[in-house]
This record gives structure tokens, sequence and C-alpha cells, in this order.
């Protein structure tokens, strides 16, 4: 898997040939979308997850952490329907004005992030960057 602040320069190099963010994302914000960093942590066997540390001292830990370049932020826990499992026990969402404040942020605060995942959960995350459309 990739470090997070590199996950986001890769994302920029294939998506614009540079590890400089996208004409994209230089436009006046009231052209661009947001950006979301989703964290996916997969259901399995053994999978443990402990959202009450994931929502109180993580997202803590983020907020602190990333100050006022976070502009939102989601947990989704998933929910199980009879005869299925769901894929994701829970996923974090953590929105940002621009790509450049999201791997800016990573670039900082990333190791201390993912420093932490070992503290509610023993599997390991899935993470996804997208623009918000609406």
């Amino acid at each position: 898997m990739w470090p997070v602040g590199a996950l986001a320069r890769r994302i920029a190099m294939e998506n614009c040939g540079s590890v400089q963010p996208c004409s994209l994302y230089n436009r006046p914000r009231s052209e661009t979308h947001m950006i979301k960093l989703s964290v996916m942590y997969p259901n399995g066997d053994g999978a443990i997850f402990d959202m009450d540390y994931y929502c109180t001292s993580n997202m803590a830990l983020v907020r602190q952490s990333i100050g006022a370049a976070l502009k939102g932020i989601a947990v989704d826990q998933g929910i199980v329907q009879p005869g299925s499992s769901t894929p994701f026990l829970a996923i974090g969402h953590l929105m940002f004005d621009s790509m450049l404040d999201l791997q800016s942020a990573l670039d900082v605060h990333g190791p201390k992030l993912m420093a932490d995942i070992p503290n509610y959960t023993n599997t390991r995350p899935t993470i996804q960057i997208s623009e918000i459309k609406m």
C-alpha cells in the first residue's frame, strides 16, 4: 500500500503528468468541487473495528492535526443485511477545498494519523481520493 501522501502525489501524477495540482484544482473555488479522502476499513474473517475509539479519539486527532484545512468529516458504519455481510466495517471521509490542501495535510500529518490505525482496527484500509460532484 502507498503511504497516504505518496498516494495523493501518485494520483496527481497519473491524472496530470505532474505532482503539481491539476489545473482543475487551480481554478477559482467557485468553479471547483471539494476533494474527499475516503478511508475504507474492510470486513473479513477476524476483522475488528472499535467504532467508539475511531469516532472519539481518532477523529479528534484528525481534527486537531489538520485544523482549518479540514472542511468536513463524516463516518459511515456498515450495516449488515440479512443473508449478507457488509464489505466495509467503517468508512471515514475527510473533505478539503483542494487537492493541494489534501496533499499538504497528508504530507505533514499522514504518518501520525496512520500510526493510530492499530489502536482501533486490525484491518488494512483502502484509500480513495474523489472529487465531490454534488
